[in-house]
This record gives structure tokens, C-alpha cells and sequence, in this order.
């Protein structure tokens, strides 16, 4: 997603980890959430997007519940490419009140 929004972005940015199957939401819902090893069945690797891999990749994720589907990613590229250092990395947004106004961070201090 980040080379498509900023495609001059001097990160290595791909794509490597394909969802196999879609999954039915869990959020707002009443269900029993999916576990990681449940997940992880649907989740496979490019194999043509791991060529000249940098030694350290950054798994990306927007933990809103359990972080079971991160942790099913993680899992997925450990088991496939055992010789790359994983880093996490977690965007979150929470939501002040009933706006979205953020000025806060804006503000000095």
C-alpha cells in the first residue's frame, strides 16, 4: 500500500504475503474471532517477490482486536524465509469524543 501512495518511497515495498481465501469479518460481530493457526491456512508467499530481499522486513499491520491475523503473517514468513530478521510494526488510530478533530497533535507544547 505505501508504494502505491507514495511510489517515489525509498522503502522496498512488496506485497509478499497472498490471502488464499477471504475471510468473513469478525469486527462489530458476535462471533468467535478466528485463531492465528486458523488464519495462518490461508495465507501463502509470493515466491516471486522474495528475490534480493533486504536481510530485515517490516510486517505492517493495523491491530484492531487480537493482532491474530498479525500474528498468522508473522508465522507465515518465519516459516518461509527463516534467514530475515521480522520487525512489527502496529498503526493504530483512536478516536476522540465524537470528531475526528486531531488539532491536538498539532498544537504546540
Amino acid at each position: 500500500m505505501l508504494g502505491a501512495v507514495y511510489p517515489q518511497s525509498p522503502l522496498d515495498c512488496r506485497e509478499i504475503i497472498v490471502q488464499t481465501k477471504t475471510l468473513p469479518s469478525s469486527h462489530g460481530r458476535e462471533i468467535r474471532r478466528p485463531r492465528p493457526s486458523n488464519i495462518k491456512e490461508h495465507y501463502s508467499i509470493n515466491q516471486s517477490l522474495t528475490q534480493n530481499l533486504k536481510p530485515t522486513i517490516a510486517l505492517v499491520d493495523d491491530v484492531l482486536f487480537t493482532g491474530a491475523h498479525f500474528q498468522a503473517a508473522k508465522s507465515v514468513l518465519q516459516c518461509n524465509l527463516p534467514n530475515q530478521t521480522i520487525i512489527d510494526l502496529f498503526l493504530t488510530r483512536r478516536r476522540f469524543g465524537l470528531s475526528d478533530d486531531l488539532s491536538y497533535f498539532s498544537s504546540p507544547i
